[in-house]
């Protein structure tokens, strides 16, 4: 085996899965997206609109690095430095009341019940009767 033509190899390899990255960054935010629409925002849910969206953007990086050729890998680590501090602004909004999950999920559902979505989508017959459950423990 030829170590030279191997690591060409398992470059071309590594460039064909940075160009994919974006395609499941894009999976990724489709997926919460859909959920947004049909229940609205809950504070799981921008934990991973959040996350999904740091995907998108390293993949992005990614697949530029890639695309444009020459140094791929320089570009990538410079890329990898400047999205390390978009995601540090990112958790530091996290602490901050602008990206507060807990307002924006309940601004979130009362604008649902207020338009008369929520009410649709609740089982409220399961909850019509009250279940008791008894666990004996040994």
């Amino acid at each position: 085996l030829d170590p030279v033509r191997m690591g060409l190899n398992v470059q071309g390899f590594v460039q064909v899965l940075a160009c994919l990255v974006p395609v499941l960054g894009g999976l990724a935010i489709t997926a919460v997206w859909v959920r947004v629409q049909d229940y609205g925002w809950t504070p799981d849910r921008l934990v991973a609109a959040t996350i999904a969206g740091t995907i998108f953007a390293y993949g992005l990086v990614y697949a530029g690095s890639v695309f444009l050729r020459g140094d791929w890998a320089h570009r990538l680590r410079q890329g990898n430095i400047a999205l390390a501090v978009g995601v540090m602004a990112i958790l530091a909004l996290w602490l901050t009341p602008t990206l507060n999950p807990q307002s924006i999920s309940a601004r979130s559902q009362v604008a649902r019940l207020d338009a008369g979505d929520a009410l649709a989508k609740l089982p409220l017959v399961s909850y019509s009767q009250p279940s008791i459950q008894i666990v004996h423990l040994l």
